[in-house]
């Protein structure tokens, strides 16, 4: 079955990331591309199709009942996305690529690609810390707990990994973005097939919406002891989260007495060359039974280690 559309053969680029993390500057930046077909709005309408679809084919009760074959079924949803983001009585112009942009989870990126091979993922994310600050800040964001604020950057760092590890997407650094701007629009330029254009970053030059000139230290050392012990169960219940957190640039020293937050060498490096201090570090773990002493290990061997005598981070997952 066809998925008959003007656009169903036009690579896809998906832009994907959580709230307070550069998404809407980077929006409105790619949606400046002459050659990137946009809508310049947000499709998280998107989500909730791939959900039912994967959902559809995945479900037994539902798979048993399906009249039409998983091409057919696939087709249509892709049919139907086109259909609700770019319909035909909307003339757009021309060009290399569609852009989209919608929440996503590792599973319905993957069956995204699955059904639309073309696809480019790009995954923005930002630091933790700096995100749930920002967030609590927020008008209509900051009503949430602080657990759930947590949470849900917990999600994005699923997202993170995931985009690390994928052929089809490319991980962007808030940070880079916002520092390195023309070197990082370059190379988002060739991921998606699409000619280089100094538009995108001179857009992003002049439209930094929260920038984090005070560095991540400073939230970090404002919340009160109970929010930082929260945040560092989160993280110690997920291993690859202090993965995540140090391939950004920094780390999370779990003292019981003391809470620090500062930029980290390489995991690998660091674990190696500090290995004789792991050990004294365990024996001063708390000890409440909800906390993964593997991940306090796993952190505290990256961390109390000075900014000023430590590079820029690479990604661990590459």
């Amino acid at each position: 079955m066809s998925c008959s559309h003007k656009y169903q053969d036009i690579p896809l680029i998906v832009l994907t990331g959580i709230g307070r993390s550069g998404t809407t500057a980077f929006r409105k930046a790619l949606t400046q591309h002459p050659k990137l077909i946009s809508t310049g709005h947000e499709h998280n309408v998107v989500y909730d199709i791939l959900d039912a679809a994967l959902r559809n084919k995945t479900a037994q009760s539902r798979r048993y009942s399906m009249q039409v074959t998983d091409e057919q079924h696939d087709a249509l949803f892709q049919r139907l996305i086109l259909d609700l983001v770019y319909p035909a009585e909307v003339i757009h112009p021309d060009g290399d690529g569609i852009l989209i942009f919608t929440g996503l989870t590792p599973k319905l990126a993957s069956y995204l690609i699955d059904i639309w091979p073309n696809t480019k993922v790009l995954c923005l994310y930002r630091n933790g810390v700096d995100v749930i600050a920002s967030r609590l800040k927020h008008e209509h964001l900051g009503f949430q707990p602080f657990e759930v604020q947590c949470k849900v950057w917990t999600n994005a760092a699923k997202m993170y990994k995931w985009a690390c590890q994928q052929e089809h997407a490319l991980p962007v650094k808030y940070d880079d973005l916002v520092n390195e701007t023309d070197q990082v629009c370059k190379r988002v330029m060739a991921f998606c097939g699409l000619e280089a254009s100094d538009v995108v970053s001179e857009h992003l030059s002049l439209n930094t919406y929260h920038p984090s000139n005070h560095g991540t230290a400073t939230p970090w050392r404002a919340w009160f002891d109970s929010k930082k012990k929260l945040f560092l169960r989160i993280y110690a219940v997920n291993p690859w989260l202090s993965l995540a957190l140090t391939s950004l640039g920094t780390s999370v020293n779990q003292s019981p007495t003391r809470y620090q937050y500062s930029p980290t060498a390489s995991l690998r490096s660091v674990s190696r060359s500090r290995s004789a201090s792991v050990s004294s570090s365990v024996n001063h773990c708390s000890p409440e039974p909800t906390i993964c002493s593997a991940s306090w290990l796993l952190v505290s061997s990256i961390s109390s280690i000075r900014s000023s005598s430590v590079p820029r981070q690479t990604n661990l997952w590459t």
